[in-house]
């Protein structure tokens, strides 16, 4: 209709004399590798010597930072558009500021191998868009990955200089500013600055507090940082490190001093890892603080039935909760006067590990001093306490939170009065 010679794709002689037709499915999709595969051939044949690349417009990216046998640092990096050559004078994103080098190798991989593959590489004096190449130069032990990579033309304009230091840098201080970091938190390291942008994103969703970042591998500074916020509060001493490598310095010292260091690829299971090890956490340090939590109560004396060692009375919770391993106290005139620990609580011939308001029960008391005896050295017509000290109201604000009422609250503000407790 059109005019136009066509064949099937596999059987056409003269690609610019005949259209190709591929057949495609579309409910299989069947036919479009064909006809991607036959798009790629016409484009390798026909177009590939009509690509140039714009002089004015450089565009290259650093990919990754790695160390290289034999030639320290190098960065991997994806030139875009333009070209490279040894002695150029290049700036490069560095986490304690630009870093200004040179270039001193230039290294590409054998053909139909990546970058990431060992063996050999080849060597260049230049290299042109677009492309992938390994850059050697001195001091790139801090360079950024997924910052961008510039020459500079003339490496004594200082002004020149000066903008691509700020242009280099820009994406690392908008992160910076973006970051809003605490003063306690846990260390974040990543392998770019995309990656940590994401799981700093995704932390934060999670309400997770954050205190250090940093990009590239774990290094002993690094930890560092972690054994310093350990010193402080212990439960947030931790880092998560996605997808770098770890040195085996920085190993050791975590090790030596037992912090947590999750590592992954995976954004999901790095937070799941590092949410497992809070909750273990937490549990260890309320089974600690439980040894040391005293519950505010307030009881009334109903009944004696054995007033000597062991103390048996009868009991009415006036206010808070009651609970074992409690010690009790009652005011003589305006002193303290200690009773003893109570050592269990039965309720209904049953033994419980509560009473609340209201409850009526019997406690059994191991008395503060041997001779101690209701009735003679202690009146019952005042009301009983739970002692409590510094120490077990720190227990139950960190550990306890969930198993205090608001008037037990009050209740501890009246009885650190009482106790004069600072």
């Amino acid at each position: 209709e059109e005019g136009f010679n066509s064949a099937l794709y596999y059987q056409n002689k003269n690609f610019q004399k005949n259209v190709s037709l591929v057949p495609i499915s579309a409910s299989s999709g069947e036919g479009i590798p064909d006809l991607l595969v036959l798009l790629v051939q016409l484009m390798q044949k026909f177009v590939s010597g009509r690509i140039s690349s714009s002089s004015e417009e450089f565009r290259c990216s650093v990919l990754e930072v790695k160390k290289m046998e034999g030639q320290g640092t190098t960065l991997d990096v994806i030139l875009v558009n333009g070209s490279l050559r040894v002695g150029d004078t290049i700036v490069v994103c560095g986490l304690s500021g630009p870093i200004v080098t040179t270039i001193r190798a230039l290294m590409t991989p054998q053909p139909c191998r990546e970058n990431r593959s060992k063996g050999e590489f080849i060597s260049h004096q230049q290299v042109f868009a677009s492309c992938g190449v390994k850059v050697a130069c001195h001091n790139l032990e801090d360079a950024v990955a997924g910052s961008p990579l510039l020459v500079l033309e003339n490496p004594t304009d200082e002004d020149a200089k000066q903008a691509a230091c700020d242009e280099v840098m820009n994406d690392l201080e908008a992160l910076k500013k973006s970051l809003q970091l605490k003063p306690i938190g846990i260390c974040v390291q990543a392998s770019s600055m995309g990656s940590l942008e994401a799981l700093l994103g995704f932390l934060r969703e999670h309400k997770v507090d954050v205190a250090h970042v940093a990009i590239g591998p774990l290094h002993k500074r690094h930890i560092l940082n972690a054994i310093l916020i350990k010193e402080k509060t212990p439960e947030k001493a931790a880092i998560l490190a996605f997808d770098v490598p770890i040195t085996k310095e920085a190993q050791a010292l975590a090790d030596t001093h037992k912090i947590p260091v999750f590592e992954g690829d995976v954004i999901y299971r790095l937070l799941e890892s590092f949410h497992k090890h809070c909750e273990a956490q937490k549990k260890q340090v309320k089974e600690a603080n439980r040894k040391v939590a005293v519950f505010p109560a307030s009881f009334k004396v109903l009944k004696t039935f054995r007033s000597t060692d062991p103390i048996i009375l009868g009991v009415e919770v006036m206010r808070g909760q009651l609970r074992p391993h409690s010690p009790c106290f009652t005011m003589k005139g305006e002193e303290a006067q200690p009773i003893g620990t109570i050592t269990s609580i039965e309720h209904d011939n049953a033994t419980v590990e509560k009473a609340t308001v209201g409850q009526v029960v019997a406690i059994k008391i191991h008395p503060a001093h041997p001779q101690l005896a209701i009735g003679r050295h202690v009146s019952t017509s005042n009301l009983f306490h739970s002692h409590l000290t510094r120490q077990s109201i720190n227990a139950l604000k960190e550990s306890f939170r969930d198993e205090m009422q608001p008037d037990d609250w009050k209740l501890v503000i009246e009885l650190k009065r009482i106790l004069s407790i600072m």
